[in-house]
């Protein structure tokens, strides 16, 4: 039997971040900038994940199977492992300007005007659980990593050091770890909070594993599985003793009491 280990990492201290934001057609004095998702839409998902720890240790996409298709990288490993992801911060969704290369019907390469959504000062935190040795090479991997890497996007690179935390052990407990784990929201965004914080925390998953009816990747009771097929965990509730008090509706109420 394989051992397996933890480890945490920390997506958070870039401006920008843009996980799973698709982009669109730019089109002057439109409406592209006033539909934007849910922030829950737009957080790091297991495809994101894998594609990280993938360019960490330098996997690279395999040769075309099918005519018309992608080449697929050689992940199976790294979609095996468990992914979690504690969202920290949420951050402020924004609109932005990027370009896109296509080609023409008579093959020329053209660069179109883009609209994407992005994410800013968000702050995520990350837990993997699996095979041991394949963390290890990952871990070491983040310190050094084969290619580089960025928050969603290569427009978005990696500014602070990814590793948190690792540790061995087959009985680790992942969700524990993440429900009692320091906050990593940072010092000058906590007062803008309120005293209470909820933290989301979610379990990510491909969507074909949802779409699969797998017994064994049901929701569990007290959770509940979106249309990405991510599980919900309950939420973590954090302490902000540098919170403003006037986002707390009971220290609302009794400040009217007096």
């Amino acid at each position: 039997m394989n051992e397996n280990a933890v480890m945490l990492l920390r997506l958070a201290g870039a401006p920008t971040q843009a996980w799973n934001s698709a982009r669109h057609a730019y089109v002057p004095a439109g409406p592209h900038g006033r539909h934007l998702p849910a922030l829950e839409d737009v957080t790091p998902r297991k495809s994101n994940l894998v594609g990280l720890l993938g360019a960490a240790l330098g996997r690279r996409r395999g040769p075309v199977t099918r005519p018309g298709h992608r080449p697929e990288a050689d992940l199976e490993d790294l979609e095996a492992l468990r992914y979690l992801v504690r969202v920290d911060l949420e951050g402020h969704l924004r609109s932005d300007f990027a370009t896109s290369r296509g080609h023409t019907s008579t093959g020329k390469t053209v660069t179109r005007p883009m609209s994407e959504v992005v994410v800013d000062d968000p702050a995520y935190l990350v837990g993997v659980y699996g095979d041991h040795t394949l963390l290890t090479a990952a871990w070491d991997a983040l310190v050094r990593p084969a290619f580089s890497l960025s928050y969603g996007r290569r427009e978005y690179p990696i500014v602070l050091p990814l590793r948190l935390h690792f540790d061995t052990g087959s009985s680790s407990d992942l969700t524990r770890l993440m429900r009692e784990w320091p906050w990593l929201a940072p010092p000058w965004a906590r007062p803008s909070l309120g005293r209470d914080v909820t933290l989301r925390l979610y379990e990510t998953r491909h969507p074909r594993v949802a779409r699969s009816g797998l017994r064994a990747y049901a929701p569990t009771p007290g959770q509940h599985s979106d249309a990405t097929g991510s599980i919900e965990h309950p939420p973590v509730e954090v302490t902000n003793p540098d919170g403003n008090p006037g986002l707390d509706p009971i220290d609302w109420f009794l400040s009217v009491v007096e």
